[in-house]
């Protein structure tokens, strides 16, 4: 949902609900990657996990609507990407296996001048409705709706605190009664790629998980991971878990990898697109479900590295999950080696607070290397 700055959030940062799954081990038992060399074998670990299909709302065929403010210096460029990258081969084969087939650029609108006033989250919404219900961009038909309406914030507007510490957003208002999928794109001045490799990510999430009618995690594709997962301490949507990953170039324009379920499957790397030459590493954690821990206990987890190639160690770090009832400073999370390798193990501890309640949960993202290749680990208080 949120394409965070480096530094800030990991990942996505907003849930409320989460639906009941059963915790399961995946393919717990190592296996061979189709592309490891002969005699390499992974270490047994437990599958990356995939995304979960809710009450189908996509945008099977988006119709991209791009609106930038009349002084943006950069509207050529992100219109040029708008007409390009709904058709493009990156955006098939990343959405196809999410039903999400190739889109139109339904429309390019010019708003006016940055406004000199502070910008906040409500003001976004409230402009793109003024628009909708001026008839000054296309209409939302009131059922079958597949726009998506894509705003571009420039590097020089103010923005008040809803609006800073992350690239850009998806979300949903409603205009008329009809549920509109919006999403935001703040340029942060460093250039077009990445203003367009943040409106890629957006707008593949847009298209796969489109509606918030019943939770904040939306109603289209995401991992629904229920308790004692660890996953169930983040927000994963399609282009989440790829966001640490090294960008690619379709086109003219900087795009981002996003997570595949049908990779995953395979044993492959689990962001695409992807060529024969891309290496995974990551690690799992044994107890793989959350512990339940007493207040002021510790709960000390196995990490055990893995590959699907032999590479030199990679390093550790850890950051607190999305949604830990403890913060970092109380989680106190401790590595007994900075760096892993496959089928090497790494200890990992997490403190409980005297003060925790009980049924609060705590955990952190494990992240493997410069590309903060994501694991979840944490405890249930008991």
């Amino acid at each position: 949902m949120i394409r965070a700055v480096a530094g800030s959030s990991v990942f996505s940062a907003i849930r409320t609900t989460v639906a009941a799954a059963a915790f399961a081990l995946g393919c717990g038992g190592g296996h061979s990657s189709p592309d490891a060399p002969a005699g390499f074998q992974p270490a047994a670990h437990t599958q990356l996990p995939l995304l979960d299909m809710h009450t189908g709302a996509i945008l099977k065929n988006v119709q991209l609507v791009t609106l930038t403010y009349s002084d943006y210096p950069d509207t050529a460029n992100v219109e040029a990407f708008g007409d390009y990258v709904v058709t493009s081969p990156w955006f098939t084969q990343v959405t196809s296996e999410y039903g999400v087939g190739a889109g139109t650029h339904a429309a390019k609108f010019h708003m006016g001048p940055t406004p000199t006033t502070m910008l906040a989250i409500a003001d976004v919404e409230t402009q793109i409705k003024t628009l909708i219900m001026n008839s000054s961009v296309p209409q939302p038909p009131a059922t079958g709706n597949e726009y998506l309406y894509m705003i571009y914030i420039p590097h020089a507007a103010t923005k008040g605190p809803d609006l800073t510490g992350f690239f850009g957003y998806h979300s949903m208002i409603t205009v008329n009664g009809i549920n509109v999928p919006y999403a935001v794109i703040l340029d942060d001045g460093s250039g077009t790629d990445t203003t367009t490799s943040t409106a890629a990510h957006e707008l593949v999430e847009a298209a796969t998980d489109t509606l918030f009618t019943t939770n904040q995690n939306g109603d289209g594709w995401w991992a629904d991971k229920a308790l004692p997962d660890p996953w169930f301490l983040v927000e994963t949507e399609a282009a989440d878990l790829c966001d640490g990953e090294a960008l690619i170039r379709s086109g003219t324009f900087e795009v981002q990898r996003i997570w595949s379920n049908n990779a995953i499957m395979a044993g492959k790397s689990p962001c695409v697109p992807y060529d024969p030459d891309d290496v995974w590493f990551d690690v799992s954690a044994d107890p793989p479900a959350m512990p339940h821990v007493p207040a002021g206990g510790n709960a000390v987890f196995t990490l055990t590295g893995w590959s699907t190639v032999e590479v030199p160690d990679w390093k550790l770090a850890t950051y607190v999950a999305d949604f830990s009832d403890v913060s970092s400073t109380d989680l106190n999370a401790t590595l007994s080696a900075p760096t892993i390798n496959n089928g090497k193990t790494v200890m990992l501890t997490l403190h409980v607070p005297t003060t925790a309640q009980s049924g609060q949960n705590g955990g952190v993202y494990v992240l493997s290397g410069d590309q903060q290749r994501p694991w979840v680990v944490g405890y249930i208080v008991q």
